[in-house]
Order: structure tokens, then C-alpha cells, then sequence
């Protein structure tokens, strides 16, 4: 009886370990191979909308030809990789930064472009019985087996559409991951829309562009710009008198 009830502790003491294990593991799946633009970690998923460039943070120079100013909601979809140790709780914010140009980071402008918080805990899943904390500015919805999605409305803090700036010098958006839940989640997509909901902007998980509102030259742009041959003016009938 002594031997087993030891041989039970040992079995509860290692599952208790592995679970402390993947708590303290679970984070965000780190990107390998992705976009130029991307920034990634265990911690942090972060794509360039915009920018002037700045070798010194290693974010290349940036601009995919839409109109900046009308930019209102972002939306992030992220997928639990474990769906055995998942248990409704991701928690972090969604990131959103502006700066450069004529913005003038200073005082109340510094805090309502440089990084506000936007933060969501949980999510709703009814199948899985998970509700999030509404109290938050983000809410993670079911949109997939396991998979959600958090949209932020940034109609208000958008710099060149609420007239705070004329030029900035970035515009930069992503998620931030602080863990709880006991799996890793890993970006399916991010998302920039207008204030219609028209795609501005599609990023996968790599953070590659796969989708913009910008019209792309054609690739006979050059010819179909170029005037016409003019025709060679037809000849004149010859007079009566000359036949």
C-alpha cells in the first residue's frame, strides 16, 4: 500500500511538472524565414505598414503605395499549435505605433501614438466553453477550430486622418503575447482595413504581403502610355483631268 501510494505521487509530481513546463514554454511560435519587415519572438509578432527605414532597428524602408490616412482597423489571427493543453487564455496587446515626420511626439501625443495600450485577454469559444474578459479593449473571437481573431478600431489614432500629422516617419502594427495559456499560439494573418472594411493590407504568418488595395502598374504600362502612331495620311484621288 506505502509503494503505492508512492509510485502515485511520483505519477502526479511529473504531470504537474510538465505542465508547469509548458506554462512557463508557452508563447509565441517563433517565425523562421519570414518577410524582411517582420519582426518576431517568443514574445512579439510585428509587421512594417510604413517606413522611412531605420538600419539601426533593422526595419527596412517601406511603403506599399496605399493611402496611409485610411487606415482604421487592424486585426490579428492567431491559432493554438496544442489543443490538448489549451485552455482559453491568451493574453497581451495588440500593438499599434506612429511616429516621425511632423507628429511631434510630445506629452498626450506620445501616449496616444507610441505604443497604447490595447490589451485582450481570453477568448470566446462556446464549443470549448471559454469566455473572454469583455472588460478589455480587444476580444479574441472564434473564427476556426482553435483559431481567433482580435480587430481594434484605430479610426481615432490614426495621425494623418484625425489631422495630428501631415508625414510620419512609421507606421508599424502586430500583437504582443504575455502567455497564461499553457499552448503556443502562432499568426495566421494580420490585417489592415478602412473604415468600410475594404483590405488595405493581407499579411501571412510569415509576414509577407498577399493582398493590397494599391492598384499595381500594368507590365505594358510603358507602351499603353505611349501615343498612338499617327497614320499615314491616305493619298489624294487624282484629278479628272489627270486620268
Amino acid at each position: 500500500m506505502k509503494l503505492r501510494k508512492i509510485i502515485a505521487a511520483s505519477a502526479l509530481a511529473a504531470v504537474t511538472a510538465a505542465a508547469v513546463s509548458v506554462t512557463s514554454s508557452a508563447a509565441l511560435v517563433v517565425v523562421e524565414g519570414g518577410d524582411p519587415g517582420l519582426s518576431t519572438g517568443t514574445g512579439n509578432w510585428m509587421v512594417q505598414l510604413y517606413n522611412v527605414g531605420n538600419e539601426a532597428e533593422n526595419k527596412p524602408a517601406t511603403d506599399y503605395g496605399i493611402n496611409y490616412a485610411d487606415v482604421a482597423k487592424l486585426s490579428v489571427v492567431m491559432k493554438a499549435t496544442d489543443p490538448d493543453w489549451m485552455d482559453g487564455n491568451p493574453g497581451g496587446s495588440i500593438i499599434w505605433s506612429q511616429n516621425g515626420g511632423d507628429i511631434g511626439l510630445e506629452g498626450d501625443l506620445f501616449n496616444k501614438y507610441n505604443w497604447p495600450s490595447n490589451e485582450y485577454w481570453g477568448v470566446n469559444d462556446p464549443d470549448l466553453e471559454f469566455t473572454a474578459d469583455d472588460s478589455k479593449p480587444v476580444v479574441g473571437e472564434k473564427v476556426g477550430d482553435y483559431t481567433y481573431e482580435w480587430t481594434l478600431d484605430v479610426s481615432d489614432t490614426n495621425a494623418l486622418a484625425n489631422g495630428d500629422a501631415a508625414s510620419i516617419g512609421c507606421m508599424q502594427a502586430g500583437i504582443q503575447y504575455w502567455g497564461s495559456d499553457m499552448s503556443d499560439y502562432e499568426v495566421v494573418s494580420f490585417t489592415a482595413y478602412d473604415k468600410s472594411g475594404n483590405v488595405l493590407l493581407n499579411f501571412d504568418g510569415k509576414g509577407t504581403l498577399t493582398q493590397s488595395a494599391a492598384v499595381a502598374p500594368s507590365p505594358n504600362a510603358a507602351e499603353e502610355a505611349a501615343p498612338a502612331e499617327e497614320a499615314a495620311p491616305a493619298e489624294a484621288a487624282p484629278a479628272a483631268d489627270e486620268q
